[in-house]
């Protein structure tokens, strides 16, 4: 049975609380044992309630129910603790990124990424980065699968693209340039592409979200912004798939350029209307805000955005 303790009011209008009365009574609730709580913060059980008691004395409210060696969170505590978890979460992560010198950055560090994207640009930066941070270990995965960052516990996931999820801080990295592309046996079988009006009579192959891909624009010879209606688009997939589907004829890819540079090189694909130019699309660097491990993303996103202008 639960009973009530007598607080008395505060006397000045702005009481001044100890940050170490928050902290226990924060880590109290979060561990449910004042026992447990002591010996997490090295302190006895009764320095523990005692703090607790002066916390409740200074705000002049109870934040507790206590008995029977049990206790609950009054309506008053419910609320206050609410209200503090933020400052005092975003208190630790200050004092923890500004304590940890660039040189004792150590742990995991997951990134998600493109497999071509990874492969031509965040491969070659990571033998720098690991030279600068031994003591950080990278795992890189590199797919076609866009990964759910908080399910499968990513720490960064480059998106080619607009950031599609607002729980998620984002860095632009750079911009891609983005092209038309079809495979010489299309091109021979259905004639070549001329005007960017003809584009709406072939089949297209396209990797941006559905959201966006109802119009396309594209700059024509002269400069001038033209938008034509996609009604005929045969396959939405990653940019991989979609290479290796105009690579066997599939249709006319709008693919990102550095996706597609490899086929061109090797003839495997063909530009569709050279002299035109497609709006590029922003590369970001998705991440989790306030993660303990702050300082090894912006130190790892530092390094890549100066070896990707370098």
């Amino acid at each position: 049975m639960f009973f009530a303790m007598p607080v008395k009011r505060p006397t000045k209008a702005n009481p001044e609380i100890l940050l170490s009365d928050l902290k226990v009574f924060a880590k109290a609730i979060d561990s449910g044992s004042l026992a447990t709580v002591a010996q997490v913060m090295r302190l006895s059980k009764t320095a523990v309630t005692r703090q607790i008691q002066r916390l409740e004395a200074t705000l002049g409210h109870q934040l507790l129910h206590r008995g029977g060696g049990r206790f609950a969170l009054t309506e008053e505590g419910r609320e206050f603790l609410a209200r503090i978890r933020g400052p005092l979460r975003a208190l630790d992560e200050a004092v923890g990124e500004l304590t940890e010198t660039q040189s004792s950055l150590q742990g995991r560090l997951r990134i998600t990424a493109p497999y071509t994207f990874g492969r031509v640009f965040i491969a070659p930066a990571l033998a720098s980065f690991m030279a600068l941070h031994p003591a950080v270990t990278i795992l890189l995965e590199l797919s076609g699968r866009k990964v759910d960052m908080l399910a499968d516990e990513a720490d960064i996931a480059i998106r080619i693209g607009a950031p599609a999820s607002e729980q998620l801080a984002a860095r632009r990295l750079g911009a891609e340039s983005v092209m038309l592309c079809a495979a010489p046996a299309y091109m021979a079988k259905h004639g070549p592409v001329t005007t960017v009006a003809e584009l709406s009579a072939h089949a297209l192959l396209d990797f941006r979200p559905e959201t966006i891909t109802g119009r396309f624009e594209i700059f024509d010879a002269d400069g001038q912004k033209q938008r034509i209606e996609l009604a005929n688009i045969v396959l939405r997939s990653n940019p991989e798939v979609l290479v290796m589907a105009a690579i066997q004829g599939a249709g006319i890819a709008i693919l990102p350029k550095h996706f597609a540079l490899s086929a061109l090189k090797d003839g495997s694909l063909l530009l569709v209307l050279p002299g035109c130019g497609l709006p590029t699309l922003d590369v970001h660097a998705l991440y989790a805000s306030g993660r303990r491990q702050a300082s090894k993303i912006r130190a790892f996103l530092d390094h890549l955005v100066e070896h990707l202008q370098g």
